[in-house]
């Protein structure tokens, strides 16, 4: 991915991870040493069975260092209780553009 533009980024879940039940999801952008960036839930993210489609802005991505981190969260019910589960993370790079600006 390069600074600057206007990636979909599209995490495959396992086939195991059913998000189906989940009442909220949040798929958060980190630096490597874990400090969040970017979180997305809501409309902000689009879930095809335990495919998550997250576009980011040419606005987000300039705001992303060399290396992100990103992991999937999610809260659900267990009868009366609210439990949260998570991914396992994933380290993308996130390459320089030559013009490290906003474009219109």
């Amino acid at each position: 991915m390069y600074k600057g533009t206007t990636p979909t980024i599209i995490l495959t879940l396992p086939d195991d991870i059913d998000l189906g039940e989940a009442s909220n999801v949040y798929v958060s952008f980190a630096t490597r040493g874990g400090k969040e960036l970017i979180r997305m839930t809501g409309t902000d993210i689009s879930i095809d069975e335990n495919v998550i489609s997250v576009f980011l802005s040419q606005e987000e991505t300039l705001k992303l260092p060399e290396w992100v981190t990103i992991q999937v969260n999610w809260t659900y019910a267990e009868g009366t209780t609210t439990k949260r589960a998570a991914t396992k993370k994933c380290t993308i790079r996130v390459e320089n553009n030559i013009i490290n600006e906003v474009l219109a």
